[in-house]
């Protein structure tokens, strides 16, 4: 038995290496294509392609885990299933209760991965994107204002620099910016300048500074229309957002677990509380599934390995998807803090309870001849 344990490690941990590695690098290649469009909007310097890939790695690690030891357990037993080692070690009295200590010994390895990943791991990299976010702010601002050309800035403005001074780079002869508005174009503006001085504000953003020039708002012939004279006028540039949520400092992703459990009697404790559980959920959900892929690796004698595999992924994708749900509720307060997200988790665990109580036995899976014939 103790050779047959550790090879269901060993196996276990090797199939799980490499889904791991085949999903991280799908992720990174659809992550490394939204930076890249990015990119070439105007929106991020290409310079900080790779940077934020490797601060967005523990996000994905922690997301891939728990799809590595499904994998892992599922492809370890199917092999097992389909050249007749379960049978044959079935007969030795060995079932899958007692296969299930191995399999658990393998996915403590990566549990203890998944604890470190989402309590330290993941948040610190969040902080550091967050730090580096005005650096890329300001650089993606640089590389939008290019002399001698038009270049469109978000919010629909259209900015011409001239030529930069020897000595002065970031100060430029000649700036020109329009500025479509709405409202049928009643808030159309004009401005014209003869110097323009990009400058870094307290926030870390960049400000273009126009020195001596003309505003012109509205449209010529129509009531409103009005033309100021300056001396100074300052732009704002608004930084590139890194990801589709909020970059601010507030994201809760980023927040210390000390922070968080601070956070709990204040005005944010419903987000607190449900980023905690987010945290913990996603280390609670690898036994459940290493649970559950036992009973799904289930095959006939060198019968195939597609139909679990569907069920599993089919699976994954709802409980996933119920978890997300779950911490919105939290957060909006739709849901009371407890169960919160828990009530998913335990819904997985019935089910792979029930499957694996079931397959322990070699029963099938539903009880009911109608339904075995249909399912």
């Amino acid at each position: 038995m103790g050779r047959v344990s550790r090879q269901i490690v060993r196996d276990v941990l090797g199939y799980a290496a490499m889904m791991a590695f085949i999903v991280l690098a799908l992720l990174a290649v659809a992550k490394v294509s939204q930076y890249l469009k990015r990119v070439a909007y105007g929106e991020l310097p290409f310079s900080a392609v790779l940077s934020l890939i490797g601060l967005g790695l523990p996000a994905l690690v922690s997301t891939v885990l728990p799809i590595a030891i499904f994998f892992g357990v599922y492809l370890t037993f199917n092999r097992m299933y389909r050249y007749n080692e379960m049978t044959a070690l079935a007969a030795a009295g060995v079932g899958p209760s007692q296969l299930l200590r191995p399999a658990m010994g393998a996915m403590l390895l990566l549990f203890g991965v998944q604890i470190f990943t989402s309590f330290y791991w993941a948040p610190q990299a969040e902080r550091a994107i967050i730090q580096q976010a005005n650096h890329y702010a300001r650089l993606a601002g640089l590389a939008m204002m290019q002399p001698g050309s038009f270049n469109r800035l978000p919010g629909g403005r259209i900015l011409y620099l001239g030529a930069p001074l020897p000595s002065q780079p970031d100060r430029y002869q000649g700036v020109f910016i329009y500025e479509n508005g709405g409202d049928g174009g009643r808030d159309r503006a004009i401005t014209t300048a003869a110097w323009g001085q990009v400058s870094a504000n307290d926030e870390g953003s960049l400000d273009l500074i126009l020195l001596d020039g003309r505003r012109y708002m509205g449209t010529p012939g129509v009531q409103g229309f009005k033309i100021l004279a300056f001396a100074r006028y300052r732009v704002h540039l608004p930084p590139p957002k890194l990801s589709g949520q909020d970059s601010g400092s507030g994201r809760m992703s980023a927040k210390t677990n000390a922070d968080l459990l601070a956070m709990l009697q204040g005005p944010q404790a419903r987000a607190a509380w449900a980023e905690l559980q987010w945290r913990l959920g996603w280390p609670a959900l690898l036994p459940l599934l290493t649970l559950l892929a036992i009973p799904l690796a289930y095959a006939p004698p060198r019968g195939g390995r597609a139909g679990g595999i569907l069920i599993g992924v089919l699976l994954l994708l709802i409980f996933n998807n119920l978890l997300l749900l779950a911490k919105s509720w939290v957060v909006r307060g739709q849901m009371p803090v407890f169960p919160g997200i828990w009530w998913v988790h335990l819904m997985l665990l019935a089910l792979a309870g029930y499957t694996f109580y079931r397959r322990s036995r070699g029963l099938e899976w539903w009880p009911l001849r109608f339904m075995r014939r249909w399912l």
